[in-house]
């Protein structure tokens, strides 16, 4: 059976959280923008001749025509622009909300497309999805460019050039993507073929959000760190391969040994892939430094550090061997677990392994310069040394010494809250007659907050708000006020604070420092509370 036909359309159901907490079905949004009617339409023919109301040789001259329609587009009132042949004007889809491009035949359009809108936020998925205001269908595109706060939808379109990058977001269903830089606040490539383009963060900061799901990598395209690949199949074809220079890959299947990079500061994670047979060993070239995770990957058989290189394994399940060459160093983060490897004893000679905890595992004849090991024998067994902690959530207290006024404000993380004295709208508060009755009327108005919640203080005038994901991501939170007389957060407070990430375990884990031993109940993220602690007794 072919790699193709093993990752069918049953297993093509994915759920992903972004970095507002939010977690978005994929699938669920691939269908959203399907099939969308329109109230009205009109022909683009660069070579045919215009009718005034029917067909036009331009989008700008079809855009004047609707600028004197009534209503205006809107969700509710959206218009198709089918444009056959070859468009080469330069086209701005933030001047068209809610009038789409939609391809006939061949559509080729050669010009610059870019999407002046600065509107977009995150946490606008995945309404923007839905409501799709700027959107092409059907279309090969040569040139689009963007990087401000703009989104936008691609249908059925092929992209062989684009430069997407900055706080702007794009949405690719169903197309094929040939070339462009792939580098933005929020990029997302749905059932697609790729075989071409630059797509994450080549700097390795991990910056942007960007994924690419259910879809076929095939010959090209090179992925850096802070791409995330989900149920893809990525193989090379007979002159090209595609470049894995990081990234995040799940539930994928490497078929015919792509490209592995290991540039410097790299960072990998594989969960759940096959690698489909490769039998030669990754190599780390000499004086690199990569952090690589692996959980659950079948087919690989074993990873080469170079000399001088550091090699940080947040886990690693299974394989064959890690070997390391002279003067090189496997750096384990504090903790976490290497499982069913062997580390051969002709290549750990000069080389230091740290802070590692290794478990079932054959260690050659030369012995670690330094590090921390759990030893199994038939007769001891000796506990690694650490503390661990469970996650804690940040926190911000707000307080209200008066009642607030009309149009005073309150922002936290992204979404600003207006206070009002008549109704209010989504976004808004109603001012009520007493302090209380104001701050009660804000708590509830944070009910939907992505990001946080909101509980009562130690006193009618203030309001606790904790970050919805434990650990230090929610120290990042911003929080501020319009007018400091009457809400403070308190004196020089901007973020929440007081987040903590919990110590990363498997289930089962074991450890003990000189009070206590510990016990993880389940496999621990920096945001999970699952370790368990039993305090040592005194000497008897």
């Amino acid at each position: 059976m072919s790699e193709i036909a093993r990752l069918g359309a049953n297993d093509m159901v994915l759920g992903i959280t972004g970095t507002n907490g939010v977690t978005y079905n994929l699938d669920d949004m691939s269908s959203m923008v399907q099939g969308m009617t329109f109230s009205h339409t009109l022909n683009i023919s660069p070579d045919a001749d215009e009718i005034a109301g029917v067909q036009y040789q331009s989008v700008a001259n079809a855009l004047t025509y609707i600028g004197t329609q009534t209503p205006v587009p809107s969700d509710t009132n959206r218009w198709a622009l089918w444009v056959s042949g070859t468009l080469s004007e330069n086209i701005d889809l933030g001047s068209m909300a809610y009038i789409h491009i939609v391809g006939t035949g061949n559509a080729l359009l050669t010009g610059t497309v870019t999407n002046s809108d600065t509107s977009f936020t995150f946490s606008q998925l995945p309404g923007l999805v839905v409501s799709n205001p700027w959107a092409i269908y059907n279309c090969t595109i040569s040139n689009f460019t963007s990087s401000g706060a703009s989104f936008t939808v691609f249908e059925n379109c092929k992209i062989t050039g684009a430069s997407i990058t900055g706080s702007s977001g794009a949405y690719i269903n169903g197309g094929m993507v040939t070339g462009g830089t792939f580098n933005a606040a929020m990029v997302s490539i749905m059932k697609s073929f790729v075989t071409g383009g630059y797509f994450g963060d080549s700097s390795g900061s991990g910056n942007g959000f960007f994924v690419i799901a259910q879809s076929y990598v095939a010959g090209g395209g090179t992925f850096y760190t802070g791409a995330m690949i989900f149920k893809c199949i990525i193989v090379p074809s007979t002159t090209s391969s595609p470049v894995l220079a990081g990234g995040n890959y799940s539930n994928s299947y490497l078929v015919g040994r792509p490209t592995v990079s290991f540039p410097a500061n790299s960072m990998y994670q594989f969960y759940d892939c096959d690698l489909c047979d490769d039998d030669l060993d990754w190599v780390i070239p000499d004086g690199r430094n990569v952090t690589l995770e692996l959980s659950h990957v079948a087919g690989y058989r074993g990873i080469d550090v170079g000399s001088g290189s550091t090699l940080t394994a947040i886990k690693c399940l299974g394989g064959s061997g890690i070997n390391l060459s002279d003067g090189a160093t496997f750096d384990y983060s504090d903790g976490v677990t290497i499982l069913g490897a062997d580390i051969k004893d002709s290549a750990i000679e000069d080389a230091t392994i740290n802070d590692t905890t290794i478990n079932d595992t054959t260690i050659g004849a030369s012995t670690p310069s330094t590090g921390n090991f759990t030893t199994l024998t038939a007769s001891t067994v000796v506990l690694p040394v650490k503390t661990p902690v469970n996650a804690v959530a940040a926190t911000g207290t707000l307080t209200a010494s008066v009642n607030p006024t009309a149009n005073d404000t309150v922002t936290i993380d992204t979404v600003t809250y207006t206070f009002v004295t008549a109704t209010p709208a989504d976004g808004q508060v109603l001012i009520g007659s007493t302090i209380a009755d104001t701050m009660n009327n804000l708590q509830a108005a944070l009910a939907t907050h992505s990001t946080v919640t909101a509980t009562n203080g130690s006193i009618d005038s203030q309001k606790v708000f904790t970050a919805r994901t434990k650990g230090i991501s929610g120290n990042s939170i911003a929080v501020s006020v319009s007018n400091s007389s009457s809400l403070s957060w308190g004196s020089g407070v901007t973020t929440l604070a007081g987040g903590i990430d919990g110590t990363v375990g498997v289930a089962n884990e074991v450890c003990m420092d000189a009070s206590y031993v510990y016990y993880c109940i389940a496999a621990n993220t920096v945001a999970d509370v699952n370790w368990r602690r039993m305090a040592l007794s005194t000497s008897f």
